[in-house]
């Protein structure tokens, strides 16, 4: 399951758009030092497992739904584009707790099951017009030609060219513009050092949406912020939610 909120009033509500979140968090990594030494890749250039990233996840959800229709309370509040839903992936899998003390299961952020949450959400996101999507990542990172950002099972479905296993993260929010007309926000917590890794030939990542000559760009009001600069690595205490993350929320 991945749906941790969803408005019943979103399908009827046509006069005004909504807010749509996707937040992923991959923290364990098989093939990364501190994984299954069976899956272990022969260059994990230099990274291993995370803390930080599940615990920024839940912390930004606990914030969207903690929102209200009182611009005064402590939580996510828009009234001209209400949230309308929210669905997260986790790596290691584990339960998320809802304000009401519901406890869902959340499925892990594979490769396959980004591809397949992002479709969902992106479709949601040009449903209406005045629609506003919020796409949130904290993982592992690196930079080549452009920023890429790794799935927990980086390196477990394509040993021999963990590259393609990947995500060209810079691509997608450019294609993005091209789906949906509404206002996107794009907050990806990772590192962006760069590695000769993304730059050998036949090992550029795709993306999860390519750009389409023959589409127009919809989207005029976009805003993508990094956790770090180009060539640098993000940062968080053990066990803690991230430094970007929490100066987010």
């Amino acid at each position: 399951m991945t749906t941790v909120f969803e408005s019943p009033s979103t399908a009827s509500r046509v006069e005004i758009g909504g807010t749509h979140v996707l937040i992923i968090a991959a923290g364990s990594y098989p093939a990364f030092s501190g994984g299954d030494p069976k899956l272990f890749l022969d260059d994990t250039v230099g990274m291993g497992q995370l803390s930080s990233p599940p615990i920024s996840a839940v912390s930004l959800a606990d914030w969207f739904l903690a929102g209200s229709e009182k611009s005064d309370t402590q939580g996510f509040f828009n009234p001209s584009a209400p949230l309308a839903s929210v669905e997260m992936l986790l790596s290691p899998e584990q339960f998320y707790t809802l304000p009401n003390g519901t406890e869902v299961p959340i499925e892990p952020a594979t490769r396959a099951l980004i591809s397949c949450k992002f479709r969902e959400w992106r479709l949601r996101a040009a449903s209406h017009p005045d629609n506003v999507c919020v796409f949130y990542f904290c993982g592992h990172g690196l930079t080549g030609f452009n920023h890429y950002i790794l799935p927990s099972d980086f390196g477990v479905v394509s040993p021999d060219n963990p590259m393609s296993d990947a995500l060209d993260i810079s691509t997608t929010v450019k294609a993005m513009r091209q789906r949906a007309a509404g206002q996107q926000y794009f907050f990806i917590d990772a590192c962006r050092q760069l590695s000769w890794s993304t730059l050998l030939p036949g090992a550029q990542p795709p993306a999860l949406l390519p750009l389409d000559p023959d589409k127009p760009f919809r989207c005029f009001c976009r805003l993508i912020l990094s956790s770090t600069l180009e060539g640098d690595a993000a940062y968080s205490n053990r066990g803690q939610v991230s430094w970007f993350t929490s100066a987010l929320i």
